[in-house]
């Protein structure tokens, strides 16, 4: 019975649009409750729908590759009118993928344009973040995975296992300050978007930074929807806008918004809406409309990449088997060694001369140090980051270069603007929104990079670090911060060097 269930929903779902799209006469040039449900998964809701009903309506009728830019809207006015379906798009669906894993070209800051053949889309699973420290991720966040296969044809096992290219896409709030606002979060003023981002970013955000369990779970659509899946998935992901509110208008909610039109198949058994990502997650995972099954034994889910535990577990162990092997422990656990710094960690282990030659001579041990001295290099990045950006966001840095009686010699002040303002700035904002999916988007600039290259040298100098410091309204105290954040960060990269160095000159000593 379940499966006859299942297989009737995969069936029904090639319709996918609200009943008023087939109910409204063909001939009727205004925009119905179909559209306005069409008309706000692909773009939001801050643009007429009157006007865009028209425009896309002229589009439909005069663009030959209408149905490829605006797959979604095509779909719509095909229903309503009863016209042949168009000849299949061959190009790829092109994806803006953001995150530390997006890019390795030196030209760009974190995006690349990801050119995705849709035959290489094995299945979409809907990802779920287990429950974060901060009020805003105290439910968990959910978005949909794209397993990616390495070519067209792979097996699903080589295709499950290419980690590497596999894409999230998740609506978020594009948080332009340091600290999350809780008025605009609840009220609205964060811009959300669909964006797209590596797998291994995300996995990296959730388990290893923040300590968080992810859960994948694979929906079950039929292969042949997969395409029209995935290009109208394309066209939110370049299109839609809307105000981000973490209670009601959220990446639980938007995706249900956009599963309603794009996948109905997969909402269809569920008993109504979902405020809350985890009880999305959880409505899932026991329907017809999902494979609940991989995630019944956690252990062998995740031998078989749907789950991935918080690494805390491995960080705490390492700490343990660096605790057994000292003769006078300086630290208690995992918590205490993540609170010490890179400098206090160095000194221990170089007045320990047993621990340095167990660590210069056992494997097990010497990676268990350097996970931990790698994890810390990581958190002092993390710290760095945010002490730079909350002191010039506290600094109000653009309104005092702007002042006239900015304290500033000219070319300090033009140095400071080209070099930390206009970096901050294109960082905090959002990704620039377009007419459906664009035509030529090799062309598209993508963001640059955060730094010249020019600017790490100029911004060394003594004059210029001496401008830093006062330009805060607390003075030298808070670029103090900065600074230490800075040395921190040196340091514990020097930990990390050291280590690899201590075991490869052990391995280079003759044997006796």
């Amino acid at each position: 019975m379940r499966r006859r269930l299942a297989a009737g929903l995969l069936a029904a779902g090639a319709l996918a649009l609200p009943a008023a799209a087939a109910d409204a006469p063909a001939d009727d040039p205004r925009p119905d409750a179909a559209f306005a449900a069409v008309h706000a998964v692909a773009s939001g809701h801050g643009v007429d729908g009157a006007s865009a009903f028209a425009a896309q309506l002229a589009a439909f009728r005069a663009d030959a590759q209408h149905a490829c830019r605006h797959p979604l809207y095509a779909r719509y006015f095909r229903a309503r009118l009863g016209t042949p379906a168009p000849a299949p798009c061959d190009a790829p669906v092109p994806f803006l993928l953001t995150g530390d894993d997006a890019s390795d070209d030196a030209a760009t800051d974190g995006t690349r344009l990801l050119q995705l053949d849709p035959r290489r889309v094995a299945a979409v699973h809907l990802l779920f973040g287990g429950a974060g420290d901060g009020w805003a991720s105290r439910f968990g966040h959910v978005a949909l995975r794209l397993v990616v296969c390495p070519h067209v044809g792979a097996t699903p096992r080589r295709c499950d296992e290419n980690l590497q290219e596999h894409v999230v896409l998740g609506f978020v709030a594009s948080v332009d300050s340091v600290d999350i606002d809780p008025l605009r979060g609840m009220f609205g003023g964060y811009k959300a978007q669909l964006v797209a981002s590596p797998f291994m970013s995300v996995y990296r955000d959730y388990a290893i930074n923040e300590f968080r369990e992810v859960y994948s779970l694979p929906l079950r659509l039929a292969p042949n929807r997969l395409p029209q899946v995935l290009r109208e998935l394309g066209e939110v992901h370049w299109q839609f806008a809307d105000d981000y509110r973490f209670l009601t208008n959220n990446c639980a909610t938007m995706l249900q918004s956009a599963l309603r039109v794009i996948a109905p198949e997969v909402l269809a058994p569920l008993d109504g809406a979902f405020a809350r990502p985890d009880r999305l997650f959880e409505s899932l995972r026991a329907s017809v409309a999902a494979d609940g099954r991989v995630l019944e034994d956690l252990a062998q889910a995740e031998r078989d990449g749907f789950y991935f535990s918080s690494t805390r577990p491995f960080f705490e162990r390492a700490a343990e088997e660096l605790l057994l092997a000292m003769a006078e422990p300086w630290f208690l656990g995992f918590a205490d060694y993540a609170q010490r710094d890179a400098g206090g960690r160095r000194a221990a282990w170089q007045a320990d001369a047993a621990l340095q030659s167990r660590l210069a001579r056992e494997r097990h041990l010497h990676d268990a140090q350097l996970m931990l001295e790698e994890w810390q290099a990581m958190q002092a990045g993390r710290r760095l980051l945010s002490q730079a950006a909350r002191y010039f966001e506290e600094a109000e840095l653009p309104a005092r270069l702007a002042a006239p009686s900015a304290p500033l010699a000219p070319d300090v002040a033009a140095l400071l603007a080209r070099c930390v303002v206009d970096p901050i700035e294109r960082l905090r904002q959002p990704a620039p929104r377009h007419a459906g999916i664009p035509p030529a988007p090799q062309a598209l600039p993508l963001r640059g990079k955060t730094l010249p290259d020019e600017c790490a040298r100029d911004l060394d100098g003594p004059q210029v670090l001496a401008a830093l410091a006062q330009l805060h309204p607390q003075g030298q105290a808070r670029w103090d911060e900065v600074v230490h954040a800075a040395r921190e960060l040196h340091a514990s990269v020097d930990n990390v060097l050291w280590l690899k160095d201590l075991r490869a000159l052990a391995l280079q000593a003759p044997q006796r």
